[in-house]
């Protein structure tokens, strides 16, 4: 019998050995080094891309998609993509279960490339978000 997230059972009790949280501060610490060391490889690479080819950038989203998919490597986590790829240009919408849906959406797709219009527009209601507006322009966010 398996149990679901809204479940009236309690979910099972799991105990994070020492090597466990080894595992976690190793793996939290490499992704946290990839993510602010590719955005820092990213900036440097948008100083020259956007003179040259202005909002085409024809360079950096393959670094936000290399990122992307060193992150599932360093979690231990699998990639498995179903369905048939768009042919023409489209949306790609995810509901946000969690903060991975960011790494599998630019993961696959070179998100921001080609005419310069941003990946992640802004969600109704959300109001301002200081605290997101670097990192969604970094990325080519709206």
């Amino acid at each position: 019998m398996t149990t679901t997230w809204d479940s009236d059972q309690p979910p099972p009790k799991r105990h994070l050995t020492l090597g466990g949280m080894l595992r976690v501060a190793l793996r939290g610490a490499l992704l946290a080094l990839l993510v602010f060391g590719g955005l820092v490889v990213l900036l440097l690479l948008r100083l020259i891309e956007r003179p040259i080819f202005g909002l085409h950038r024809p360079i950096t989203p393959h670094i936000t998609q290399m990122v992307c998919r060193a992150a599932f490597w360093v979690l231990g986590m699998r990639f498995v993509r179903r369905g048939t790829p768009m042919e023409r240009r489209g949306a790609v919408v995810a509901n946000h279960t969690s903060w991975l849906d960011i790494f599998a959406l630019a993961r696959h797709r070179l998100v921001g490339a080609g005419d310069g219009d941003g990946l992640y527009p802004p969600r109704p209601g959300r109001g301002a978000q200081p605290d997101r507006g670097f990192s969604d322009a970094a990325v080519g966010g709206a």
